[in-house]
């Protein structure tokens, strides 16, 4: 199962979770699946976070950006996966919607993650094509997190 924790709970997450593997996905850590820096230090400045996802998302669309989201996904149906990162829960964070991009790319199309809080990914190009027809018509995002919005695993509208 794809998870998500932040770098001072990985200690007790680990506890936890012994068999997990804990991915960082962090802009210091150079990993793909991270904000370029002018995207991070953007939203550090003028925090409009409808902003910063719509501009994260399309950096998501790299070519090794989804190759590795696959890999992630893969590793995540044989062991627990954790992404890493330094946002406290309840944050806006980019794992959150890492974790709805790898939901809606490879998943069953409903949120199965085990957080209970939600933040609502505004899906654009390959994820939002892939879900846009659903019963009622209705634009079908994920929480990133399985949280208030959909606590039993159903799908969530989100805003097209």
């Amino acid at each position: 199962m794809i998870r998500q924790t932040y770098k001072a709970k990985v200690p007790e997450k680990k506890k936890e979770f012994p068999e997990a593997e804990f991915v960082e996905i962090t802009r210091s850590k150079e990993h793909v699946l991270s904000p370029t820096w002018d995207l991070y230090n953007l939203y550090k400045r003028n925090k409009n976070w409808e902003m910063y996802t719509k501009i994260f998302l399309k950096q998501m669309e790299a070519q090794a950006c989804k190759d590795e989201m696959k890999r992630l996904w893969d590793l995540a149906q044989t062991k627990d996966v954790f992404l890493v990162c330094y946002e406290k829960d309840g944050e806006n964070c980019h794992r959150h919607l890492v974790i709805s991009l790898m939901q809606a790319r490879f998943g069953n199309g409903y949120c199965n993650l085990e957080k209970r809080h939600c933040k609502h990914a505004i899906f654009e190009g390959e994820a939002k094509e892939r879900f846009r027809h659903y019963p009622n018509n209705e634009h079908i995002g994920f929480s990133a997190c399985g949280g208030e919005y959909c606590p039993e695993g159903k799908p969530v509208t989100v805003e097209a």
